[in-house]
């Protein structure tokens, strides 16, 4: 793969990163690797279902060059965060999706999901990964559901159609849809 260049990516890319245990990681994990499409074959590779979260990229700082935006949606609320610096040393992978005509619809996607900074996290949507009885919330918001939403905000039906509420990490790794512009450990 490309060494890690921040030049690669653009503002509505997704970034992925890879299951290093914890409970709710290794929960993820294992319930990606349970799902069956209609023909009873598992839906997600067992190295997609090592992704156990998503996010969408959305902005470089034109001041700082070293800085790229993201829109992470994570306990206790989604915030934008410096990407390379908080997943410093961390296995992640920069998807695109491939029916995009320029830039910047890209862009829209980023904005998209911007909507959803400072929104509380939906730990009942984390949680029915594990209890499937558990409703999710619909005012709040998991990972894969915005990015997954922002994707279909300007790609009609972006992913399939797939409801976002419906929606886990490996979604956003579907090859159908998506192409990875890189993959690798972020340096330290």
């Amino acid at each position: 793969m490309k060494q890690f260049n921040l030049d690669l990516f653009r503002p509505g890319d997704g970034l992925t990163t890879r299951n290093e245990g914890g409970f709710f990681g290794n929960q993820i994990e294992k319930n990606q690797r349970k799902i069956k499409d209609q023909f009873g074959k598992p839906l997600f590779s067992v190295e997609n279902s090592r992704f156990t979260h998503i996010e969408v990229l959305a902005i470089r700082d034109n001041l700082k060059p070293s800085e790229f935006w993201s829109v992470r949606i994570a306990p206790p609320k989604a915030k934008l965060i410096n990407f390379p610096e908080f997943y410093k040393g961390r296995y992640i992978k920069i998807v695109r999706y491939k029916d995009y005509e320029n830039f910047d619809q890209l862009n829209n996607v980023a904005m998209w999901a911007a909507t959803h900074i400072n929104v509380p996290y939906d730990f009942p949507g984390i949680l029915k990964f594990i209890l499937v009885w558990v409703k999710q919330h619909a005012s709040k918001w998991f990972c894969s559901e915005n990015y997954i939403w922002a994707h279909q905000k300007v790609y009609r039906n972006a992913f399939g159609g797939l409801e976002p509420f419906k929606s886990m990490p490996a979604h956003g790794l579907d090859e159908r849809y998506v192409d990875v512009i890189w993959e690798g450990r972020l340096p330290k």
